[in-house]
């Protein structure tokens, strides 16, 4: 059987549908948050929050959260940041949204404002709640506490955690140091506390900078892939790998304590305001800002 066709409304067909499909692409411009940002996140308090994703390039992206709006445009990168202004300490879970033009928004819920501290180094600052001494008690208190937690661990990026309410079963397997520092913030400020754990077992001082020759392996997967979150201070501890060796006075690291995560200057090894600093017979204390 032969079958007639009209070429000219063939054609006419195909280039609307095409033009159809163009469109529709540019409708649906895409929009996504850097993987720090999820539900029951701490955001810094008392300075600058940028919220930073990736984009259509041109596209402009909204950022709401409490009492403000703000707007960027994704640049040809395909990168956007919008700043939110400093808050105060908040307590009431609240709803971070973030929408553009054509593209579904995207909303962060249980959203709080407190003090936000990176917990970093090797195996001493990954060791365990569960298998320090006499934790017990203090993982059984874990839920009575407003401290959220977001671990990261052997060059494992953000992608693959998200933020938790410390209880019981969060708690257990957070840093022992980082979580007893955040415990002691959240009695000491009564703020909302959020805890960035970002460790590797076994590593050298070489695998957390990129200068002096270091890989910068677990500096590049786990600090720089959540730049620039900010944060209020640091606590590092790097263990014993680098033992027998002349070590660095100071580490090259990508953040600075009290500012946003972001510029590449040095954070000193002994002692420091808003450090978590190793002491003579492995003692910790916390110094406040």
């Amino acid at each position: 059987m032969r079958v007639s066709v009209s070429w000219p409304g063939a054609l006419a067909a195909l280039a609307a549908l095409l033009l159809g499909g163009l469109a529709g692409g540019r409708a649906s411009a895409a929009v996504s948050l850097n993987p720090i940002f999820r539900s029951n996140m701490v955001l810094q308090r008392g300075m600058t929050c940028p919220v930073f994703g990736d984009g259509d390039a041109g596209s402009t992206v909204t950022v709401q959260f409490q009492n403000q709006t703000v707007s960027t445009v994704v640049s040809s990168n395909g990168k956007w940041q919008a700043n939110l202004g400093s808050m105060s300490a908040s307590a009431s879970p609240s709803t971070l949204t973030v929408s553009a033009t054509g593209s579904p928004s995207i909303a962060l819920t249980g959203v709080q404002v407190g003090e936000v501290w990176l917990m970093s180094g090797q195996s001493n600052m990954g060791f365990p709640l569960s298998n320090a001494n006499d934790s017990a008690p203090y993982i059984a208190d874990a839920g009575n506490h407003n401290i959220r937690l977001f671990r990261m661990t052997a060059g494992s990026g953000p992608a693959t955690s998200s933020w938790q309410i410390s209880d019981p079963a969060t708690a257990d397997d957070f840093s022992a140091v980082g979580y007893w520092a955040g415990l002691e913030l959240s009695l000491k400020l009564g703020v909302p506390v959020g805890l960035i754990q970002a460790t590797h077992d076994g590593t050298n001082i070489s695998e957390w900078e990129t200068s002096n020759g270091g890989t910068g392996a677990d500096y590049l997967a786990m600090v720089k892939a959540v730049q620039p979150f900010a944060v209020r201070g640091v606590g590092w501890y790097q263990g014993e790998s680098n033992g027998g060796v002349a070590a660095p006075k100071a580490v090259r690291y990508g953040f600075s304590a009290g500012a946003n995560l972001s510029n590449n200057v040095s954070i000193p090894t002994e002692g420091g305001a808003s450090t978590v600093t190793r002491l003579p017979g492995s003692l910790f204390e916390l110094k406040f800002p």
